[in-house]
């Protein structure tokens, strides 16, 4: 089984400029294409619940020199998808930071260290002003569109009805302090995934969906034995959370699945442990010329 998987690992690459639609690199080739022979990919996504950005840094090996100097851009548009043919998907999109190309014996590697939503937190300011009774819903998505960032997963922000501006609500400057100020006052986790917003009550989740992670060896499939830890002591995504069992902190590894993101919902059925967890880290780690293949979280247990 282990062989199957290996080989029917899936990669493509996207990087584009300009807003042009750019240039990709994939494992597979797409059919009848003309395919720069011996790519090969390393990459490490890490990914929070926080407003922290999310980080990759990917290296593809044997990329022509006409590619590698395409790719050499600060600020380029990159999307990596990846996972197994029959399961695949999106797994990180951000923007370049640092682009270089080195030789590594007779290959020439190319890495890429990346960012999510950086031109969002750190392109520029927001000047805001609401006039009369200003809703929470209406603070939140006025201020994230005055960023710049697009509309992702945004829940029960109508129930804080609580949580009003009765005289309106003005920001400006830095726009990661109007949103740290507005999930504090509304109890909620806000971030950037995949360049779009998140934004849902402390304790909720991001997606409604369970996904089932087994013991059974397929794509998707736990690897190894999940192990508890004591969240107060190593984890740094505490929050406040008042439905967070903060005891309660589980870690584990599973054959990559780009489903598994932070915020959603992992239904663990193991020997050793069963149960239903929320996601709060997620690092997806490959190595096409190795065994890594993995995704590998942290995850609460949420009271409900």
């Amino acid at each position: 089984m282990t062989d199957i998987l290996l080989a029917n690992r899936f990669f493509r690459l996207t990087v584009s400029r300009d807003g042009q639609p750019g240039r990709s690199w994939s494992h597979p080739p797409p059919v009848q294409s003309q395919a720069e022979e011996g790519l090969e990919i390393t990459f490490r996504i890490t990914k929070t619940i926080t407003r922290e950005p999310n980080t990759g840094q990917i290296s593809i090996y044997n990329l022509s020199a006409d590619s590698r100097s395409y790719c050499q851009v600060k600020g380029a548009e990159l999307t990596l998808e990846a996972g197994y043919e029959d399961l695949h998907g999106q797994i990180f999109t951000g923007q370049t930071q640092l682009v270089y190309s080195k030789r590594e014996g007779t290959s020439w590697v190319t890495t890429l260290e990346t960012g999510d939503g950086l031109k969002f937190l750190f392109g520029h300011g927001i000047g805001l002003a609401l006039g009369g009774r200003v809703t929470m819903r209406q603070a939140v998505e006025e201020s994230l569109a005055a960023m710049g960032v697009p509309k992702g997963v945004h829940k029960g922000l109508d129930a804080l009805v609580d949580k009003t501006f009765p005289r309106g609500f003005v920001a400006s400057g830095n726009p990661t302090t109007t949103m740290d100020g507005l999930a504090d006052r509304g109890g909620l986790h806000w971030s950037i995934q995949d360049g779009r917003s998140h934004v849902y009550p402390r304790g909720q989740y991001g997606s409604d969906e369970i996904i089932l992670i087994s013991d059974v060896r397929k794509a998707g499939g736990l690897v190894g034995s999940p192990e508890r830890f004591d969240r107060t002591l190593t984890n740094p995504f505490q929050t406040q959370d008042p439905f967070a069992n903060p005891l309660r902190g589980i870690r584990f590894k599973s054959l990559l699945n780009p489903l598994i993101v932070p915020g959603t919902r992992v239904r663990l059925e193991s020997r050793d442990i069963t149960g239903t967890y929320r996601c709060i880290k997620v690092t997806q780690t490959g190595d096409r010329r190795g065994q890594p293949w993995y995704s590998e979280v942290e995850a609460d247990e949420v009271r409900q």
